[in-house]
């Protein structure tokens, strides 16, 4: 008797769960971060996310390829001895941000 309380105690089989590396690299998404207009040089890109994941990045003129967790994050970006900063909402698809950055 008792040893049929322990079966009918016993967790029912679940599908294999995806490791934490896998699910984390699920989460992100290709994102291109476009500079309107394009800046005059380059300059450096730091993006940090919600999540604590902080990307930093040299950033061409006309924009930046990334890959990016989905949600909000702050992005800053320093060039020619200025600071501009932004807020970002990486979309679940990914996709093209269009920052319109101004002096």
């Amino acid at each position: 008797m008792l040893a049929a309380a322990l079966a009918a105690c016993r967790p029912l089989p679940t599908s294999k769960a995806a490791p934490d590396g896998e699910l984390a690299r699920a989460a992100h998404v290709p994102v291109r971060i476009h500079f309107e207009p394009p800046l005059p040089e380059a300059g450096e890109l730091v993006v940090e996310h919600e999540s604590g994941e902080r990307q930093r990045v040299s950033a061409p003129p006309s924009g930046v390829d990334l890959t990016l967790p989905v949600g909000p994050a702050t992005a800053r970006l320093e060039h020619g001895g200025e600071l501009f900063t932004t807020t970002l909402r990486v979309p679940p698809e990914g996709g093209t941000i269009a920052w319109r950055w101004s002096r």
